[in-house]
């Protein structure tokens, strides 16, 4: 069906259905009051709009793989999925508005995205008050909330890009959820999710958490939950507040590469970055990749990895522009499909002496660089590198070698902002001491 542009198609007065089973093209006006447009064709299916267009209902009962959008779209009482193939919302949006609810939506039935922006486009949304809400399934989009805070006007998004910077990569659905009132709601967040969605992590499902982010997704934090693999829900209670919210594994998936070591050795006139790996699986490369402050990386070499192997391996590259002052090196190892994992970061202290001092201070509470004394301590002896907070209680401690002079800490888990202090002992020999802000 096309309307074509300047056109109005109005069935507002008997509530008209509307049946298609080819291209729904609305170029015009559609006035469809309280009526249902039903998608059911047995091929592939689109809907086709020059500007967005506003359904009552809309149901998709088609039988063959995928409904795909092309502009975004309104559903202001129910998106009713009673067929056998997705809705693909190909980087579009579908608004749900203020009494929209998805229904029947399944692994095998089911609306999902794969090039939208996290919070911006490939999105389902709804607003809602939320004063008090008990067990609600809010436009069944798939996460419900208990609480007994009014929360208000409540924005909630629904999208399926996978999140990096956790752990794992997320499974390929998150929530952004933004109240009006947005704290101390002592709420309950039961977030669902589809097998279809696991994005390769069926084998780590019980270990499920919730990771939290409230500065759009660029850091993380585990909140746990817990897991109900048969239901495909993972429930989290006495949230404070609301934000952007994703599960994923919190244990570490195998790797292709085992990797022994990785280090960074001033040299004259450069830094030599060399690693070792006991075995490789399908690995394509490695990327050296470089940064001044700890968070900005960019690549400065590229290396060919092994495919596969099972022997002891070592790899050598340089970096011909060495940085004066600490400078910090990380690998990104690469498989053939494309996957990579990351290496922890290394330090290194090139051109220059220098004093204790903490690198960044204040810190992000995600890692931080010690520079020490090199006439401070016995190079030949171990030592240990520990972090206190501000009441005294231990929250991070590392054995080290003490033949470098600059060390970097990355506690497993994110540091909350405040004091702390870092300490340096050789034995029962003090070392260093120094004071440290953590800031996020």
């Amino acid at each position: 069906m096309t309307n074509n542009g300047g056109g109005l198609l109005d069935v507002s007065g008997s509530n008209y259905g509307i049946s298609l089973a080819g291209t729904w093209t609305n170029n015009g006006t559609f006035t469809q009051q309280s009526g249902t447009v039903t998608v059911d064709g047995g091929s592939d299916q689109a809907i086709s709009v020059t500007t967005s267009t506003s359904f009552y209902n809309l149901t998709n009962s088609n039988s063959a793989t995928t409904v795909t959008l092309n502009q975004d779209i309104t559903v202001s009482n129910t998106l009713a999925m009673s067929g056998t193939a997705d809705i693909d919302m190909n980087a579009n949006n579908i608004d749900l508005s203020s009494g929209g609810t998805i229904t029947g939506e399944t692994d095998t039935d089911r609306i999902y995205d794969t090039g939208g922006t996290t919070d911006v486009s490939g999105v389902i949304t709804t607003t809602r008050v939320l004063n008090a809400p008990a067990t609600f399934n809010v436009g069944g989009m798939g996460a419900t909330i208990t609480s007994a805070a009014n929360m208000g006007s409540t924005t909630i998004k629904r999208g399926h890009i996978a999140q990096t910077g956790l752990t794992n990569t997320s499974l390929l659905r998150y929530y952004s959820i933004t109240p009006t009132t947005n704290t101390g709601l002592d709420a309950t967040l039961v977030f669902e999710y589809l097998d279809s969605e696991l994005n390769g992590q069926g084998e780590n499902e019980a270990d499920f958490v919730l990771w939290r982010s409230t500065d759009g997704g660029t850091n993380w934090s585990n909140n746990l939950g817990t897991v109900n693999a048969g239901a495909n829900t993972i429930t989290l209670s006495s949230i404070d507040a609301f934000s952007l919210w994703t599960p994923s594994s919190e244990s570490v998936s195998p790797l292709p590469i085992s990797l022994v070591s990785f280090n960074a050795i001033p040299q004259q006139k450069t830094v030599e970055l060399r690693w070792e790996t006991a075995s490789e699986k399908n690995s394509a490369y490695f990327e050296i990749e470089k940064s001044i402050d700890g968070e900005y990386f960019e690549v400065i070499g590229k290396a060919a990895a092994a495919g596969t192997s099972i022997e002891l391996l070592t790899y050598s590259e340089l970096d011909r522009n060495p940085t004066q002052g600490i400078s910090y090196y990380r690998l990104r190892q690469v498989d053939i499909d494309g996957e990579y994992t990351l290496s922890d970061i290394v330090s290194v202290v090139y051109g220059s002496k220098s004093s204790n001092k903490l690198i960044p201070n204040p810190s992000n509470g995600m890692f931080v660089t010690l520079m020490l004394k090199v006439t401070n301590y016995q190079k030949s002896e171990a030592g240990t590198i520990s972090i206190f907070n501000e009441v005294g209680s231990l929250v991070y401690k590392e054995n080290v070698l003490m033949n470098n002079i600059s060390f970097t800490m990355s506690p497993q888990s994110r540091l909350s902002p405040g004091y702390y202090t870092v300490v340096v002992m050789q034995g029962d020999k003090s070392i260093a001491s120094e004071k440290m802000v953590v800031q996020w």
